[in-house]
């Protein structure tokens, strides 16, 4: 996980706001006001205020002494504008980290958390959040390395806090950046000149989950990189806080439309919580987590079960979901998709070539090899879903998939013994809800033509437009009532947007899937004939 922290984190230890910083910067320009209130009322945009507060500020400096050099006039001046920069946000933020932790409702957890994440992305100027993670540092620990540059290669404990736009510590004989990104034409030159930082911020959103904290979506470079990333990657989710000043600051209706607005455009999971919340969300997520200690991990599992259950006694902490289908339906391209979850591949070793083949075309011999390989691969799937941690994870191929692929009802029957005898010996098969992935027979055959394989009736020995549609209806009688997704009227990326909001936001249905092979073993559910 990575954070990525706004004004909102800075403002709740004093700093401004945006506005209120470019105003605070427009009183600073001698007749300056009555513009200032004029381009607000023109809604002109605060990036283009700041611009021409900007200029203003540097025409004066450099027109106040013409004895010096235009090059150094310039120069100082551009030093002043930081000055003065840094003397409005620090002006009511406390001047010690220990004096900011204990009035700030949430930054030390904040800091903690940031800490145990590889990186931060920071939109704020200042080191306001640098300054209590080095106060809460654990001993024999270094403090995360304070940059504007953005490293081309993470270390592994060796976090780091990202100033996109820049830094001005509070401290002035600190290092400061030599640019701040405030202007207009400082962010144009971040949103269409700055390619390497743009693709590695993306590559960041691509791989990474990130939490976001104190951040608005006014942000016009935030909104484009969640945009453009939710196109990219359409797997990648990210979770927003969005601060509420009291309990019933919005109603249902209000959070259900800005949620379902942020996942929709960016991806983003909206958790609505007060400054007391985000304190006790940051210090929950941490929970069982220490980068310092070596513990054993299911330890660390185990106290977060226990935090968890503190909040609720009934509600599951691992939700576990199968995605089912015929050959060719999308199903592995879609568990590719999921990277943002725990994902188990269709087969944990190699697989036998007999399974590229249509499974009527197998021998005895063959067929029987076939059975015990899959029955082993089962048992090892298992074994990791069974013992999931706190999380979703999701599967590539249900447990009773191979019903699809029997000849008679006394082969199912056969083969739901031999789950029992072979696949459960030490624990019964996961519960988890079944995705159904399912497409046309016509569909799933272009589908295996494109791959280079041929059907039966074309000289090959792939599976033919008719076995492909037993499948499917094979398929759809074992795991009755699972969600279905027809890949018919959809692409990969619309299909992974659908799954995602379906395991984010629907209940969860799971199945015992333990419960139906045992009644396929007995007799009393026939699958397949």
């Amino acid at each position: 996980m990575s954070l990525l922290t706004g004004a909102g984190v800075s403002m709740a230890a004093g700093a401004p706001s945006w506005s209120e910083l470019v105003e605070k910067l427009a009183a600073s320009i001698p007749g300056f006001n009555d513009t200032f209130e004029s381009h607000r009322n023109a809604r002109v945009p605060e990036t283009m205020i700041s611009q021409y507060i900007y200029s203003r500020y540097i025409d004066e400096h450099i027109d106040a002494d013409k004895s010096v050099p235009e090059f150094y006039r310039s120069i100082t001046a551009n030093i002043g504008w930081h000055k003065a920069i840094r003397k409005e946000i620090y002006e009511k933020v406390p001047d010690s980290a220990e004096e900011i932790s204990k009035t700030h409702p949430y930054i030390t957890n904040l800091a903690r958390l940031c800490l145990r994440c590889d990186s931060t992305i920071t939109f704020n100027f200042d080191n306001i959040l640098d300054q209590v993670a080095a106060l809460v540092l654990p001993d024999d620990t270094l403090p995360p390395k304070t940059t504007w540059h953005l490293p081309p290669i993470d270390k592994v404990n060796f976090p780091f806090i990202f100033h996109i736009n820049g830094l001005l510590p509070q401290n002035e004989r600190q290092k400061t950046s030599d640019k701040l990104i405030f202007t207009e034409d400082s962010f144009l030159q971040v949103l269409y000149g700055a390619t390497a930082i743009n693709n590695n911020v993306m590559s960041r959103f691509t791989n990474n989950t990130f939490l976001l904290v104190g951040v608005s979506l006014t942000d016009h470079s935030l909104k484009s990189i969640l945009a453009t990333t939710s196109v990219r990657s359409p797997g990648s989710v990210h979770y927003l806080i969005n601060w509420l000043d009291r309990d019933d600051a919005m109603s249902a209706m209000q959070m259900e439309d800005i949620s379902r607005a942020n996942f929709e455009l960016y991806n983003l999971v909206t958790i609505f919580l007060t400054s007391k919340q985000i304190d006790e969300f940051l210090q929950l997520v941490q929970v069982g987590v220490d980068r310092t200690v070596r513990t054993d991990i299911e330890l660390l599992d185990e106290k977060f079960r226990d935090a968890l259950r503190e909040y609720s006694a009934t509600a599951p902490i691992s939700y576990k979901y199968y995605i089912a289908g015929p050959v060719a339906s999308g199903k592995s391209t879609l568990l590719e998709n999921l990277r943002t979850f725990q994902t188990l591949e269709e087969w944990p070793e190699r697989t036998p070539t007999e399974l590229y083949q249509d499974h009527k075309l197998l021998t005895s011999e063959q067929r029987l090899s076939v059975d015990n390989w899959v029955y082993r691969q089962l048992r090892i799937k298992n074994r990791h879903f069974v013992k999931g941690e706190p999380g979703i994870h999701v599967m590539d191929r249900a447990p009773l998939d191979l019903f699809a692929f029997s000849l008679d009802a006394d082969e199912n029957r056969r083969k739901a013994d031999e789950i029992v005898r072979i696949v459960e010996t030490d624990r019964k098969l996961s519960e988890g809800e079944v995705m159904l992935v399912v497409a046309s027979p016509e569909n799933l055959l272009e589908r295996q033509l494109r791959r280079g394989r041929i059907p039966q009736d074309k000289g090959g020995i792939s599976y033919n437009g008719d076995g492909l549609k037993v499948q499917t209806e094979q398929l759809e009688k074992i795991y009755a009532g699972a969600v279905v997704y027809n890949t018919d009227f959809c692409n990969a990326n619309q299909l992974t947007r659908k799954a995602i909001r379906h395991i984010l936001f629907d209940e969860y249905k799971p199945i015992d899937v333990s419960a139906l092979n045992a009644a396929i073993a007995s007799g009393t559910s026939t699958p397949a004939k």
